[in-house]
């Protein structure tokens, strides 16, 4: 057997078990079914996050489609009545298993034509009172919390006296105004609210040419104008922005993102997404539609850069949470992530550097150490050796003189010996009374004799020690 077949042998399990992994993932359809026109921008925000949040539902195969009804334009019968015939037409073969409605319009067509009815359903920006005749049905929307929008915006703008607000005179706008004054009522005392509504687009966008010095304007909502005519809020928030002389704060993020007014405390479209996502993910894992709680969208702020300087405001004075359109980032900012990198680098490279320098100039002064140590070492050694060279040559010259002491008092001792012994028996042969006179006399003069002569060589010992 050879390496090249040991190796197919190695790897066909593993090829086996991918392929195994890949027959076995579950296949899923989501329908979205959109009340808004395709080009509308609310529909573009809300696909493109969907689509971003299905990338991490990993386990299973997802076939999204989308339906785009425009059914807030066009009520009529007849125009239902095709709509209907062509998604049973369409979808009687290839049922979604999971259905995401979009707007009132939707789920109102839905529920009168009874389309689909077995199917779970997420509902987007509904009240859970229109969910309530629609079974198997979860609900995401947002509460209308105009109190904190307007008060923000009033915290910017403590002098602000007047608040001209935006809206359209159509069912939708009509319910929003509504909860909108509900919600400002308790400043309607300090603050003068005017209503800028039944008006055209270009009456409105005139009007709000030339408002006074202490005011604001909050776009609640301009879908629809005097005449009946669709307007797409973005584009209108957009002109609004360039005839405004005043600051615009706004309800949605769609008003907000990139059309050149303030912005504000908005409803976050991308959290609704989000969250529908999560809610199919629990759906397609086999949770029962029914324990699925309803959920509430997020609130962001957005603001627009450009308008924070033309009005003065610092964005250190918002949440630090905030989203900024058109900012101009500086240098800094721009690359602070690769800074940040480099100046670690940089210290790192610098404590290196110091580290090694500080190691070698300690290894030089313990090179010089230890030379100067040898130096002394070799010094010592040398006075040593030259120490024990005349240690040596003192104990040579001490046995010398030594030597020559023993030889000297040797010598001595003979030359001591010899008067001292002449000495002696001539004074013991003084004591023979036999002697005559003669006799004694020379006796006692070789006795004095070996006196002088000793004596003689006492001084001389005498003289040598000294």
């Amino acid at each position: 057997m050879n390496k090249t077949t040991l190796i197919i042998l190695a790897l066909t399990p593993f090829a086996l078990l991918g392929y195994s992994k890949k027959n076995n993932v579950t296949f899923k359809k989501i329908l979205i079914i959109h009340s808004l026109e395709e080009v509308r921008p609310w529909n573009n925000v809300f696909n493109n996050q969907f689509k971003e949040s299905l990338k991490h539902i990993t386990t299973f195969d997802i076939e999204l489609a989308s339906e785009y009804t425009d059914l807030i334009l066009y009520k009529s019968e007849e125009y239902k009545n095709i709509l209907e015939n062509s998604l049973r037409y369409k979808y009687q073969n290839d049922l979604p298993d999971v259905i995401v409605l979009c707007k009132i319009n939707a789920v109102q067509f839905i529920i009168e034509r009874n389309l689909f009815p077995d199917i779970p359903k997420v509902l987007i920006d509904v009240s859970n009172k229109t969910a309530k005749d629609l079974p198997n049905a979860i609900v995401i929307n947002h509460e209308y919390y105009f109190k904190p929008m307007i008060e923000h915006a009033l915290s910017l703008f403590p002098k602000t006296k007047k608040i001209y607000v935006i809206t359209a005179h159509n069912e939708l706008s009509n319910h929003t105004l509504k909860l909108f004054n509900r919600d400002i009522n308790h400043l309607k005392d300090s603050i003068s609210f005017n209503y800028l509504a039944n008006l055209s687009k270009n009456t409105l966008l005139d009007s709000v040419k030339n408002l006074p010095e202490n005011s604001l304007v909050y776009h609640l909502s301009f879908t629809q104008d005097l005449d009946g005519k669709s307007v797409m809020a973005k584009e209108f928030s957009m002109d609004l922005a360039t005839n405004c002389n005043r600051p615009v704060f706004c309800f949605s993020d769609i008003l907000a993102a990139k059309t050149g007014i303030l912005g504000g405390l908005v409803v976050s479209t991308n959290s609704k997404a989000i969250k529908a996502v999560k809610v199919i993910k629990q759906i397609f894992n086999g949770q029962n539609i029914e324990h699925i709680p309803n959920q509430k969208a997020d609130y962001i702020y957005n603001y627009d850069w450009k308008e924070l300087k033309r009005w003065n405001i610092s964005h250190k004075r918002l949440p630090s949470s905030s989203v900024f359109y058109h900012r101009k980032f500086t240098f800094f900012e721009l690359h602070k992530a690769k800074i940040y990198w480099l100046l670690a680098i940089l210290i790192s490279y610098t404590a290196l550097l110091v580290l090694l320098l500080y190691t070698n100039n300690k290894k030089k002064l313990s090179q010089r150490n230890l030379k100067l140590e040898n130096e002394k070492y070799e010094r010592l050694n040398s006075e040593y050796r030259a120490q024990n060279k005349q240690l040596k040559i003192e104990k040579e010259r001490a046995e010398e003189s030594d030597r020559l002491k023993l030889a000297f008092l040797l010598n001595m001792s003979h030359e001591i010996r010899t008067p001292i012994n002449s000495m002696v028996g001539f004074s013991e042969l003084l004591k023979d009374d036999t002697l005559n006179q003669e006799q004694r006399n020379n006796y006692i003069k070789i006795i004095i004799n070996g006196s002088f002569q000793l004596l003689r060589i006492i001084d001389d010992i005498l003289e040598m020690s000294r």
